[in-house]
């Protein structure tokens, strides 16, 4: 006999519900105690109990027995001539001692598009959905969803859960908050997740954009207050080593020619600081081996130029490698053989030849 889908309703060990169903006869309604297990039960099909699942057309259908659907079997205990805790506390628990009605434990609505109806006429069975843990019937998670439904996985979070007036995801429920699982592409929001979501948010950003709004983003990325949750408290002080070691990655979420000029520039350490604050200390190697022996700063402007714009101006640089007199010792920054080439870079950015030579005509009399 095909048996249909059970309630909706988290079943686990011994069954502990929170209905609205139960109490037809005295109007009580509470934490309800049965299990699965027991031999009677074992041997009746789902639709015994929960007939209601079969036209079920919506998560927050009430499919939990009422008690005249427990009745056909218990009406002994369902309705005892005396209602007492050894008689009534089989099913209710607890039932405080003198029979003291248990507290009305309200359902949580199920923010969830679901049918049962639809699964039962495609012929799916019980334990397809509800498998067995330790012979209890469960509540499906997500992941058994997917085992049919992963081919829509990317387009089709709609269909199952609620959306708000915008058209995106509910996220926030009485029961908690509606958060992404492992199986789901990698994108579970657990503690690791702060560093994987530029990844996930990288490939899938329309995925992410079913639940979240571009300013949700604005709101760490926009690189005037960084999150503390990203950078320790100290971490201001510690902020050099890690730039040095990696740059790109800081360049994530900062823009060095303003997030990090702007504060170099307030703590002096760049050269268009106020001369009032300016720091009177050396960054860089001396001179001797940094500007005019290996040549070192050369190596490090072609290796990550942004870097150098967290501190420097492009006038620091036309101070030394301008043409045409602009710069006071003009050495000429081009590698040998550049004038026959020139004429390329002109056309892919002008104004970078301007800077030093003053204007697009004298650059080009220079160029074989």
């Amino acid at each position: 006999m095909t048996r249909s889908l059970l309630s909706t309703l988290a079943l686990c060990g011994l069954l502990v519900l929170a209905t609205r169903a139960i109490g037809d006869d005295h109007g009580r309604t509470g934490h309800i105690t049965m299990s699965h297990k027991t031999a009677a039960h074992a041997e009746l099909a789902c639709t015994d109990c929960h007939a209601a699942a079969e036209s079920s057309s919506r998560a927050d259908d009430s499919l939990i027995p009422n008690e005249s659907t427990c009745a056909r079997c218990h009406a002994a205990q369902v309705r005892p001539a005396k209602p007492a805790a050894p008689t009534c506390g089989k099913c209710h628990a607890p039932l405080g001692a003198g029979g003291v009605p248990i507290a009305r434990a309200p359902a949580m609505p199920r923010e969830l598009h679901f049918s049962h109806r639809a699964h039962l006429l495609r012929g799916t069975q019980c334990g397809q959905c509800h498998a067995d843990v330790n012979g209890e019937p469960q509540l499906p998670r997500m992941e058994r969803c997917l085992d049919c439904h992963r081919a829509q996985q990317a387009s089709s979070c709609k269909r199952c859960h609620t959306t708000d007036p915008a058209g995106r995801l509910r996220t926030e429920h009485a029961g908690g908050r509606l958060l992404p699982r492992g199986p789901l592409m990698g994108m579970a929001h657990d503690a690791d997740w702060i560093v994987r979501h530029r990844w996930v948010g990288a490939d899938r950003g329309a995925v992410c954009s079913t639940c979240h709004e571009e300013r949700q983003c604005v709101r760490c990325h926009d690189g005037r207050l960084p999150a503390a949750q990203i950078h320790a408290g100290d971490y201001l002080a510690l902020h050099a080593q890690d730039a040095r070691r990696g740059s790109t990655r800081c360049r994530s979420c900062h823009a060095p020619q303003t997030f990090c000029g702007e504060c170099h520039s307030r703590m002096g350490l760049t050269t268009f600081a106020p001369r009032e604050v300016r720091a009177s200390g050396r960054f860089h190697p001396p001179a001797a081996q940094w500007s005019r022996g290996p040549a070192m700063h050369a190596r490090e402007a072609r290796r990550d130029l942004t870097s150098c714009t967290s501190c420097h101006a492009e006038a620091d640089c036309v101070a030394c490698h301008g043409g045409l007199g602009v710069g006071r010792m003009s050495i000429d920054p081009h590698p040998p053989g550049f004038r026959r080439r020139c004429d390329k870079e002109i056309a892919a950015n002008s104004r970078a030849c301007v800077t030093c030579h003053g204007s697009v005509a004298a650059v080009r009399r220079l160029c074989d």
